[in-house]
């Protein structure tokens, strides 16, 4: 499982049109937490961007999706690497999905969008490389993961990369098998002082420009120096299907400490242009003849693989583990039906997909975590009766409705019919089902609203929540269909439901690879309920907590109020387990990202 560990990046606060400007120069190219009211919630989640058109029937060449100043490359086998190359890795056949990668390299002009919207670090120029179309330089890995996870895209793997370079033919070189020469390419025996305007040459076969020379380009894997036989091999990981390096990607990855460079670039000589040459560097280089190009899955993502409805032990399992007892008084008498968070989107870089098990605080928002991680099972939990019915409320509409926008409408006034009709069919039984109807009654307004700003929301040209993405609403849909996601009484502090999610999960044969404690922390102390509790959840070294913290405390804001953290799971509880009490001294060793307002800690 590949997730990003050190310095992600994300989309960001709109969707900002980012052309690909036709170059000018040398040779001309030839070819193509809460508040419970619903003014706090508008103040608070921002109007998002109107909604993608549907996508396309899947198109001839491979890709299901499409994407302005992108190629797609096909499905299917090809030649990586290649024998009697010093550097490459030797022929192997490997196979890669279909993908889309950008026809040229990423500009200055782009990555000058991204700063302005904050979600990317204005570097220091270099006298020369500042044109807006020339290829963007100097990117560390870092740098070139955070771009293009703001623009909805990725980095390509080594494998696609070497595929869209080595073109349909299969060629040594982007152009062909011809040597390299200065009208084909930008590098050292050109003698030039600096890079080109990207597109200056003729595409390759896929339509791809500067596959060869005038960026070096970062690509997703850690770098490895040989297959097999070797120290540091890659082994089956750089093997197979859709092959992704050492650890997947993932960071930290044990011996390896350098990040893949492909394509040669303007500073570098004839014989790293070759497709299947590569470069090691460390992933916080950057200097002036680093860049890159992002890539896109050439399909949606799919929903939870390989679910299907529980059995009678699985069903035992998940609901009948305790709940807590409903404290007299709460920390806050107000009921929180709804996130006023609005940024829940820069975690989706850390958990898509985690898998697993997923525990979480409060309302709909984790919904929009959950579509995002793709857990087998969750649980949602909070001290607050009312919010946990009104998970019963959103089952009985999302069960009756296929799209966000048919959810959406359960909540209008003129609903009220239909909707009491569909929460007495899906709760039926339900001892508290008039409970169910005065709570949609009370709050039918307040979350009309909500909703109808959460299914607007965009960032970075995707959905943003669980009802503005088709696809996180399909995901949840599916989950709540198949009864796997649990709403239940529980209480951070108390005795029973945390131990018993922990349980369940043993018994389910399953590692919690998410928690979303949104900013309860900060109105609790670990005590020796809380450690038993979280103790008993099996975690791993990819296990993530994920929490918010009122600005208020003096944390970075990354929305209107809240800063945004990660930590890992198992870091998570050393601490705790080392006399740590409180929140706020966790936060105070947080590390800074590319992003102001969500930090990372232990990962």
């Amino acid at each position: 499982m590949s997730r990003p560990r050190l310095s992600p990046a994300w989309p960001a606060a709109a969707a900002l049109a980012l052309a690909l400007v036709p170059s000018c120069g040398r040779p001309a190219a030839v070819g193509p937490a809460d508040a419970p009211s619903s003014t706090d919630a508008a103040a608070s989640i921002e109007e998002g961007e109107a909604a993608a058109p549907p996508a396309e029937a899947k198109p001839p060449d491979g890709c299901a999706v499409k994407a302005e100043g992108m190629a797609c490359i096909p499905a299917g086998p090809f030649v990586m690497g290649e024998d009697g190359i010093e550097g490459a890795l030797p022929a192997h056949e490997v196979f890669v999905d279909a993908f889309l990668i950008d026809v040229n390299e990423t500009t200055n002009e782009q990555v000058a969008a991204c700063v302005k919207a904050g979600a990317c670090t204005k570097k220091m120029p270099y006298r020369g490389f500042t044109g807006p179309t020339q290829p963007h330089v100097p990117a560390s890995w870092y740098d070139a993961d955070g771009f293009c996870r703001w623009a909805g895209k990725r980095l390509p793997t080594e494998a696609e990369w070497e595929k869209a370079a080595k073109g349909k033919e299969g060629s040594a070189y982007p152009w062909g098998n011809e040597p390299p020469s200065c009208d084909r390419a930008a590098y050292k025996d050109c003698d030039l002082p600096t890079t080109l305007p990207v597109g200056s040459y003729p595409p390759n076969s896929y339509g791809l420009h500067d596959m060869g020379g005038n960026s070096y380009e970062w690509v997703h894997d850690w770098y490895a120096p040989c297959l097999d036989g070797c120290e540091k091999a890659c082994g089956e990981s750089c093997k197979g299907k859709n092959p992704r390096g050492p650890c997947g990607g993932k960071a930290p990855c044990k011996l390896h400490l350098l990040k893949v460079l492909k394509g040669g670039s303007w500073y570098w000589g004839p014989e790293e242009l070759r497709a299947s040459a590569r470069r090691a560097m460390l992933p916080e280089s950057g200097v002036h003849r680093l860049g890159f190009r992002c890539a896109k899955d050439g399909a949606p993502p799919p929903g939870p693989a390989g679910l299907v409805p529980l059995t009678d032990e699985e069903r035992a399992f998940l609901f009948s583990t305790p709940e807590d007892v409903v404290p007299e008084t709460r920390v806050d008498e107000r009921h929180y039906v709804h996130t006023n968070e609005n940024a829940h989107h820069l975690f989706f870089p850390f958990i898509e997909p985690a898998g697993g098990g997923y525990v979480g605080v409060g309302a709909d928002q984790n919904y929009t975590l959950i579509a995002a991680s793709r857990p087998e099972f969750a649980w949602i939990i909070d001290y607050d009766r009312i919010v946990v019915r009104l998970h019963a409320v959103h089952r009985a509409f999302i069960l009756e409705a296929e799209t966000p926008e048919a959810f959406l409408g359960f909540w209008d006034e003129d609903s009220e019919e239909k909707a009491m009709a569909a929460i007495s069919k899906h709760a039926a039984g339900d001892p508290d089902l008039e409970e169910l109807g005065k709570i949609y009654d009370l709050y039918r307004k307040n979350l009309f609203e909500y909703f109808s700003i959460a299914i607007t929301l965009k960032r970075g040209g995707r959905g943003a929540t669980w009802l503005s993405d088709p696809e996180a609403y399909a995901v949840i849909r599916q989950m709540i269909t198949l009864d796997r996601i649990r709403p239940m009484l529980g209480n951070l502090m108390g005795e029973k439901a945390v131990a018993g999610i922990g349980e369940a999960a043993r018994k389910l044969d399953l590692t919690i690879r998410t928690v979303y404690l949104t900013n309860a922390e900060e109105f609790i102390a670990y005590d020796g309920n809380f450690v038993k509790g979280f103790d008993a959840l099996p975690f791993d070294e990819e296990s993530l907590v994920l929490r918010t913290a009122s600005s208020d405390q003096g944390f970075e804001k990354a929305d209107y109020k809240w800063h945004y953290n990660v930590q890992g799971a198992l870091d998570f509880m050393a601490r705790v387990h080392g006399g740590i009490r409180r929140v706020q001294t966790i936060l105070r060793d947080r590390q800074p990202t590319a992003v102001a307002g969500i930090s990372i800690l232990g990962l």
